[in-house]
């Protein structure tokens, strides 16, 4: 007799075929879809303390509490840059919004992320420790937490 798989077991479809080599495989895809067990709950969830567990990865900017011309400068790379260093500034200047642009008279040696101290500038929100953007050898821009003008 014939059987196929109706639901999770197979059944007699009381048809009669040769034994050997008239008798159909049951269709799989007749059979009903067994899902996994549900994972393990956790044991007494809470919620995340988001705010204890926001961590910026960026240089804190704004006005500084104590200016430090000696800043550690993070290490990002192969090269261990110099620390103290002063740039060769030409200009500073802002359009109204929180981006500064820097343009030295020498390449700064600057790359991504590496960090500068600001100070000495007419607007306090331009002055502090700030991670700059390589825009080119001799020139990049920084941001600052207010709008600078």
């Amino acid at each position: 007799m014939q059987a196929d798989w109706r639901g999770t077991s197979l059944q007699n479809l009381y048809i009669r075929v040769c034994k050997r080599t008239c008798l159909d495989e049951p269709q799989q895809q007749l059979r009903s879809i067994t899902l996994p067990a549900d994972p393990t709950p956790v044991w007494q969830p809470r919620p995340e303390n988001f705010l204890a567990a926001e961590v910026d990865s960026n240089q804190p900017i704004g006005i500084p509490t104590g200016l430090d011309i000696n800043a550690v400068m993070p290490y990002n790379g192969a090269v261990q840059k110099a620390f103290g260093v002063p740039l060769s500034v030409l200009s500073v200047i802002s359009n109204g919004t929180t981006t500064i642009f820097v343009t030295c008279s020498a390449p700064h040696g600057l790359d991504n992320d590496d960090q500068i101290a600001v100070q000495g500038l007419s607007d306090r929100n331009a002055c502090g420790f700030f991670s700059v953007v390589m825009y080119t050898a001799t020139s990049f821009i920084y941001t600052t937490a207010l709008a600078v003008v």
